[in-house]
C-alpha cells in the first residue's frame, strides 16, 4: 500500500465550511494514512498516576510490563489518553490480551487504535479481558463458534490457543471487549443451554477508585463515607423524627 500510493490533486477537496474553507481528503488518503496506525493501540489509566511527569512515568512502566520482539513508541494526547504504535501485530495482541496491566496499583485499560478515535470527547468504557465460557461443549472449540459466542459478551478480540487446540475441555477462553459501563453478562445461551461465564481478574479491579486488588463492594473510599452504613442512616433518621 505504501509503494503504490500516489497523492494527487484530485485526493484533497476543498469546501465552504462552519468556519471558513474547509478541506477533506479521499478515501484513498484515509485508507493509507489509516493503515500505518493498523498495529497502534490507546490506553488510559484508569486512575491518575503518582507522578508529575505522566509520560516518563507511562514510557517506564510500560517497559518492565511488556515483553516486545519488535519495537515500539509512546505518543501522548489529550486527556491522560496514549497510544502506543507497535511495529509488530503479535506485540500489539499482547498488549491487548496480555492483562490486566497493572502500573503502581492502577489499572491499564487498552483499547485497539480506530480511525475515528478523538481524545478530546472519548470515554473509555470498553476494556478487553479474558472470558472463560465454563462447561462449554467441546465439539465448538473453532474459532467461528466460539469467536460467534463470544460476540454475545462483547466484542471479540482473540480465541485463546489452548481452547483452539482442545487441549482442555473444562471451558472455552476467549479475550472480548467489554462495556464496563454495562452489567457484565453472567451467562450465555447456546442451542437453549445457559453456560456461566467468568471474567478474569475483573473481582480485582475497583471501579470507583480505580486501583487493583479490591472490588468495589470492598472499596476503602465506598466504606468510609457517611451513608456506606445502612445502620448509622437509620439512626440519623430516628434522631431527626
Amino acid at each position: 500500500m505504501t509503494e503504490d500510493f500516489k497523492f494527487t490533486n484530485e485526493d484533497c477537496i476543498y469546501t465552504q465550511g462552519k468556519h471558513g474553507q474547509n478541506v477533506s481528503f479521499s478515501e484513498k488518503v484515509h485508507n493509507k494514512l489509516d493503515f500505518d496506525w493498523r498495529c497502534a493501540v490507546v490506553v488510559k489509566l484508569m486512575g491518575k498516576p503518582n507522578s508529575t511527569n505522566t509520560f516518563d512515568f507511562m514510557l517506564k512502566g510500560l517497559r518492565r510490563k511488556w515483553q516486545v520482539k519488535g519495537g515500539w513508541h509512546l505518543i501522548d494526547l489529550p486527556n491522560d489518553f496514549f497510544i502506543v504504535k507497535f511495529n509488530l501485530e503479535d506485540d500489539m495482541n499482547s498488549a491487548l490480551c496480555g492483562g490486566p496491566w497493572i502500573l503502581a496499583g492502577q489499572t491499564l485499560i487498552v483499547r485497539k487504535w480506530r480511525p475515528d478515535f478523538d481524545p478530546l470527547n472519548e470515554f473509555i468504557g470498553k476494556m478487553a479481558l479474558w472470558v472463560r465460557i465454563c462447561g462449554f461443549p467441546v465439539k465448538y472449540f473453532k474459532d467461528y463458534f466460539v469467536a460467534k459466542i463470544g460476540s454475545i459478551i462483547g466484542d471479540v478480540v482473540k480465541v485463546d490457543q489452548v481452547t483452539l487446540g482442545q487441549a482442555k475441555g473444562k471451558f472455552a477462553r476467549v479475550c472480548i471487549e467489554v462495556d464496563l459501563s454495562k452489567p457484565l453478562c453472567p451467562f450465555v445461551e447456546v442451542e437453549s443451554v445457559a453456560y456461566h461465564v467468568v471474567y478474569e481478574g475483573i473481582s480485582m479491579i475497583c471501579f470507583e477508585c480505580s486501583c487493583f486488588g479490591h472490588s468495589k463492594d470492598k472499596c476503602p473510599i465506598i466504606i468510609a463515607r457517611p451513608n456506606a452504613n445502612p445502620q448509622a442512616n437509620e439512626t440519623v433518621g430516628n434522631s431527626i423524627d
